[in-house]
C-alpha cells in the first residue's frame, strides 16, 4: 500500500528523488521478506520430512520389537535416534530390548546347562540299565536289584526299571517262600517218617502207608517213602494173597531147588549156591538149602585146600593148570560175594564184582547179572527223577502262564539240569527269551515313541534347544533310526543361521 502511494506522488511529480528513494526502500524490504519467507518454507519442510523419517523407523521398530526381532528392532530405534538425538522413547526402548536380550542369553545359556546335566543323567541311567541288564541275564539278582533302583531314582517316570524292579522282588520273594517251604517240609518229613516207621515196626501196614504217603507229598524226591510204600503194598499183598501164593510159593522155591541140584551136580558151586540162597529167601526155614549151602561151603574150601596143595606140589610142572584153578577159584569167590551184593540191593559192588568175574572168564552168568542191575538201577533213577522232573514243570508253566518269566526261567533251567533229555524245558527256555525280548523291545518302542512326541512339540513351538535333547535321547535309544538324525541335522542348521 505504501508503495502504492509513493507510486501515485511520483505520478504528480515525477522529478521528486523522495518517492522514488522509498519506492526502492520498500522493495529492498519485500524482497528481502521473500527471501525469508522461502528459506522459512524449506525449513518447515525439512523438519516435516525428518518427522515424517523418524516417525516411519519409529514405526518399524516397534513392529519389529512386537515380533520379538529384538536385535533388529534395536538397529531400527538406534536409526531414530540418530535423526532425533533427544527423544527419550527410543533410548527407553532399546534399554528394554538390551534387558530383553540379556535376560534371553541367560536363558539360553541356563538351558544349554540343564540339557548337559539332563544329557549327563540319561548316559548314567543307560549305564545302570545296560549294568543292571547283564546282571540280570546272569541271574545275579541282587546285583541287578540295586542297579535298577539306582537307573530308577535318576529317571523316576521310567517304567522299564520298576517292571524289572517288581519282578526280581517277586523272583526273589518266591524263592525265599520256596526256601522257607523247603525246610518247613523238612521238618514235617522227620517227623511223619519217624511216625510211620513206628507203625511199620508196630505191623500197622494200612496206617504207616498212609503216613509215608503224607511225607512223600511233602518231598516227592525222596526214596525212601517211595521203597516204603512198595514194601507196605508188597506185605499187604502177601498178606491178603498168602493162601493163594502159598502154592505158587513152592513151585519157585522147587524151580529153585532144581536148578541148584542140577549146578551142583555139575560142579558149578557158585551158581548153585545163588538158587539155593534164593530158594532159601522163599522158604526160610527150609534146612535143606541150609544143608546144601553149608555143603558148597565145605566143598569149595576142600577144593580150596586141594588146589592149595596141588599148587604146592606141581608149581613148576603144571603151572598152567594150577593158574586155571586158581582163576577158577577166584571166579567162584567173586560170584559170591557179587550175589551177595545184589540180593542187598547193593548194585555198584555187585556190578564191579560181576565185571571183575567176567575178566577172569567170559561166561553168561555175569552178563545176565550185570544187565540185570543195569536195569534195575535205570529203573530206580528214572523213578527219583521222574516226580522232581514233572513238579519242576507244572511249576514253571504256572509261572509262565502269569508272565513271571524270570522265575519260569528259574524252574525250567532246573528241569532241565535234572533231565536234559527232554527237549520241552529247552523249547520253553527259548520262547522266554523271545518273550523277555518282546517285552524289552515294547517298553524301548513306547519310551522312543514318547521321546519322538515330545522333541516333535518342541520343534513345532520353535524350542530348538528342547527338541533336540529330546532327538538326541530318542536317537540313543534307537541308534539305527533315521528319523531323530535328520531332525538334528534340521536343528543344527536352524541355530547355524541364527
Amino acid at each position: 500500500t505504501a508503495k502504492t502511494s509513493y507510486t501515485d506522488a511520483l505520478s504528480l511529480k515525477a522529478e521528486e528523488a523522495y518517492p522514488k528513494t522509498q519506492i526502492q526502500k520498500i522493495d529492498a524490504l519485500l524482497a528481502s521478506q521473500q527471501a525469508e519467507a522461502e528459506k522459512a518454507a524449506q525449513l518447515a519442510a525439512a523438519e516435516k520430512a525428518l518427522s515424517e523419517k523418524y516417525a516411519s523407523i519409529i514405526k518399524l521398530a516397534d513392529s519389529q520389537f512386537s515380533s520379538g526381532d529384538y536385535t533388529t528392532a534395536k538397529t531400527s530405534y538406534t536409526d531414530a535416534l540418530s535423526l532425533k538425538a533427544g527423544e527419550t522413547y527410543p533410548k527407553t526402548q532399546i534399554q528394554k530390548i538390551d534387558a530383553l536380550l540379556a535376560r534371553q542369553q541367560a536363558e539360553a545359556e541356563k538351558a544349554a546347562q540343564l540339557s548337559r546335566n539332563k544329557q549327563m543323567l540319561n548316559e548314567k541311567y543307560l549305564l545302570l540299565i545296560s549294568s543292571a541288564d547283564k546282571f540280570y541275564e546272569k541271574e545275579s539278582w541282587s546285583y541287578a536289584l540295586v542297579d535298577y533302583k539306582k537307573a530308577l531314582k535318576i529317571k523316576p517316570e521310567e517304567t522299564y526299571p520298576q517292571n524289572q524292579i517288581d519282578e526280581i522282588e517277586l523272583l526273589l520273594e518266591n524263592l525265599k517262600k520256596q526256601e522257607e517251604e523247603k525246610l518247613l517240609a523238612i521238618n514235617q518229613y522227620k517227623t511223619i517218617i519217624q511216625e510211620a516207621d513206628l507203625l511199620f515196626e508196630q505191623e500197622e501196614f494200612l496206617l504207616s502207608k498212609s503216613k509215608y504217603e503224607v511225607a512223600l507229598d511233602l518231598k516227592p524226591q525222596e526214596s525212601y517213602p517211595k521203597n516204603q510204600i512198595k514194601r507196605v503194598k508188597v506185605i499187604l499183598d502177601n498178606l491178603k494173597r498168602a493162601e493163594r501164593n502159598k502154592q505158587e510159593l513152592e513151585i519157585k522155591y522147587q524151580n529153585e531147588i532144581a536148578k541148584a541140584d542140577k549146578f551142583f551136580e555139575n560142579g558149578d558151586y557158585s551158581v548153585a549156591r545163588h538158587h539155593y540162597q534164593a530158594a532159601l529167601k522163599l522158604k526160610s526155614v527150609e534146612e535143606y538149602p541150609k544143608e546144601k549151602l553149608t555143603e558148597i561151603e565145605n566143598r569149595l574150601a576142600a577144593l580150596k585146600k586141594k588146589e592149595d596143595l596141588a599148587l604146592e606140589a606141581q608149581k613148576n610142572n603144571n603151572f598152567e593148570k594150577n593158574l586155571g584153578i586158581l582163576k577158577e577159584r577166584n571166579y567162584s569167590d567173586l560170584i559170591g560175594k557179587a550175589d551177595q551184593s545184589l540180593n542187598q540191593e547193593n548194585y555198584k559192588v555187585a556190578k564191579v564184582l560181576y565185571e571183575k568175574a567176567l575178566e577172569l572168564f567170559e561166561r553168561d552168568y555175569p552178563k545176565q547179572k550185570i544187565e540185570e542191575i543195569n536195569r534195575l538201577i535205570r529203573d530206580q533213577r528214572r523213578s527219583k527223577q521222574s516226580q522232581a522232573y514233572k513238579d519242576l514243570i507244572t511249576r514253571a508253566d504256572k509261572e509262565l502262564e502269569a508272565e513271571h518269566y524270570a522265575v519260569a526261567k528259574f524252574y525250567y533251567k532246573k528241569a532241565n539240569d535234572l533231565v536234559s533229555s527232554d527237549d520241552y524245558p529247552k523249547d520253553q527256555l527259548e520262547k522266554i527269551k523271545h518273550l523277555m525280548n518282546a517285552r524289552k523291545n515294547q517298553k524301548v518302542d513306547k519310551e522312543y515313541q514318547s521321546l519322538l512326541s515330545k522333541a516333535d512339540a518342541a520343534l513345532k513351538k520353535g524350542n530348538l534347544t528342547v527338541a533336540r535333547f529330546y532327538y538326541e535321547k530318542a536317537g540313543n535309544l534307537k541308534s539305527e533310526e533315521k528319523y531323530p538324525k535328520q531332525k538334528l541335522k534340521t536343528i543344527q542348521l536352524e541355530q547355524s543361521k541364527k
